[in-house]
């Protein structure tokens, strides 16, 4: 009977195989991170657009029945709600600080990002005319 020899080598990676793969992970991740995070910060900017367009509709309800939109500016969600009656609109994130202008047979609603992924982030909608809406460019969306 012959017996099969196996030669007594090491197995396993060397350390420049395993510099190579960090390498690539490294540049993956330096591809893909700002990827994701510009990903991240336009879908809390639609969520804000969506939070928006939500309030816009509350508003219109109050305008139907009180005849008028609210008469005092609001500067933040709860003060909103507050000029609204406590109705049931109310933001789904807290990313975004919401305000409220009353403008001549019409209103000005605005969202602006917190916190320093969201900064420069302003979304603006217009009562009057839809087409008047804006945002910046920080929000990574358009309307």
């Amino acid at each position: 009977m012959s017996a099969s020899v196996r030669p007594q080598g090491h197995s396993g990676f060397t350390l420049i195989e395993m510099m190579v793969v960090a390498a690539i992970v490294g540049i993956l991740l330096l591809v893909a991170v700002p990827s994701y995070q510009r990903h991240v910060q336009a879908a809390k900017a639609n969520t804000a657009k969506s939070d928006l367009m939500a309030l816009s509709l509350a508003l219109e309800n109050h305008k139907l029945l009180h005849l008028a939109y609210p008469a005092a500016s609001a500067d933040s969600a709860s003060a909103i709600r507050a000029a609204l009656g406590n109705n049931s609109w109310q933001p789904a994130q807290t990313e975004f600080n919401y305000g409220y202008q009353p403008q001549s047979g019409s209103f000005l609603l605005t969202a602006s990002g917190v916190g320093p992924q969201l900064s420069g982030c302003v979304l603006k909608l217009s009562g009057a005319d839809h087409s008047a809406n804006t945002s910046t460019s920080a929000c990574q969306t358009q309307w």
